[in-house]
């Protein structure tokens, strides 16, 4: 494998888990934001949770195509 490929995947599994230490602290704030009555807030960090999930989602589905 090239290198550029071997630091693409690096890449690719570095980003999938670092999404998901994001988003556990997201959710984390999520609760947090509404036991303080900031609604509008927790919804939109709700919303980043899917969009982390999502953008896991590809980075996975990349990691795979490359042969993983």
């Amino acid at each position: 494998m090239n290198q550029d490929k071997e630091k693409l995947k690096f890449l690719l599994e570095h980003w999938a888990e670092h999404n998901e230490d994001h988003k556990k602290n997201f959710v984390r704030w999520v609760k947090t934001a509404k036991e303080i009555g900031l609604d509008s807030t927790a919804e939109n960090l709700a919303k980043a949770v899917d969009a982390t999930n999502e953008s896991t989602k590809y980075l996975q589905k990349a990691l795979k195509e490359m042969g993983k």
